[in-house]
């Protein structure tokens, strides 16, 4: 796993971005974030929450997008008694499953078949238009093929285990998601304990 503070100016409060799938820092480096920013990122062998880095903080707030989710729980960086805030965003705890993530033969199918073509497409899956696309395309994770592919064998490898607690506070389903389908991430978190937004 890496981390690294994307945006740090000391802010009262402090967020822990768990990100998804193939991400770097790159895509999000030009957002102006209202409060300081933690991230975490490829998830081919897990370590600790540096907890201490955060000591500092008056809250600590918890973002965990697709397949940071899983990881995020795994870590237990979702504890209460740390995190005020703990917001799950288009990812579930069983996230390679075929009733409650990415169904088992579509990620081994992506395992088995990623190339640079692949990959620009799965970015463009992510956005909602061609300019989206484009923007995210301009400012694209900077990471080598192979190791993406390991990081898709270490997380469905995670994704085997039992699935651990639900620390969340908010789930919120993406409804257009291209992804983790609406019909799987409500069916993971039951209907009434998810907020479906249209993203």
């Amino acid at each position: 796993m890496q981390s690294a503070w994307l945006h740090r100016r000391h802010t009262p409060d402090c967020l822990l971005f768990f990100a998804g799938w193939s991400m770097d820092p790159h895509p999000f480096a030009g957002i102006d974030w209202p409060l300081d920013v933690w991230m975490a990122w490829d998830y081919r062998v897990l370590e600790p929450v540096p907890w201490p880095e955060f000591a500092g903080y008056r809250h600590c707030h918890l973002l965990a997008w697709s397949m940071g989710v899983r990881v995020a729980a795994e870590l237990e960086a979702g504890d209460p008694g740390r995190c005020r805030c703990r917001i799950a965003l288009a990812g579930t705890l069983n996230p390679v499953h075929d009733r409650q993530g990415i169904p088992v033969a579509a990620w081994r199918e992506m395992e088995t078949s990623l190339d640079q073509a692949a990959l620009e497409e799965f970015y463009r899956s992510l956005c909602q238009g061609d300019s989206d696309g484009k923007r995210l395309l301009a400012n694209r994770p900077r990471r080598p093929l192979p190791e993406l592919r390991e990081e898709l064998a270490a997380l469905r490898a995670l994704a085997r285990k039992p699935a651990p607690a639900d620390p969340f506070s908010l789930r919120v389903v993406t409804r257009r998601d291209r992804v983790f389908s609406v019909r799987c991430q409500v069916r993971a978190w039951g209907r009434d304990r998810c907020r479906v937004e249209d993203w």
